[in-house]
């Protein structure tokens, strides 16, 4: 079973316009590209705890879904749309 790290989720989030939305990129185990997931976002003055959330987010799916799931779901494309911390 996949475990995502801190280190797995990009330093910084790029904006969806119009929207308090962004995304985080995401590294997946056996892709060259990376997945993406969304979270809604009013304050990134800590993008290191925001990490920390997303991985530990990410985990808890990881095992009520599967890493299967979970991977395909960043990988997609409209990316995995976690809620926010």
């Amino acid at each position: 079973m996949h475990r995502f790290r801190v280190d797995d989720i990009a330093e910084s989030a790029r904006g969806i316009p119009d929207t308090t939305l962004c995304y985080f990129d995401v590294e997946l185990p056996g892709r060259v590209l990376p997945g993406h997931a969304i979270v809604n976002v009013t304050d990134l003055t800590d993008p290191d705890s925001f990490r920390e959330w997303i991985a530990k987010v990410l985990n808890r799916m990881v095992d009520e879904d599967g890493s299967d799931r979970v991977v395909e779901a960043l990988a997609s494309a409209d990316g995995l749309r976690i809620a926010p911390p």
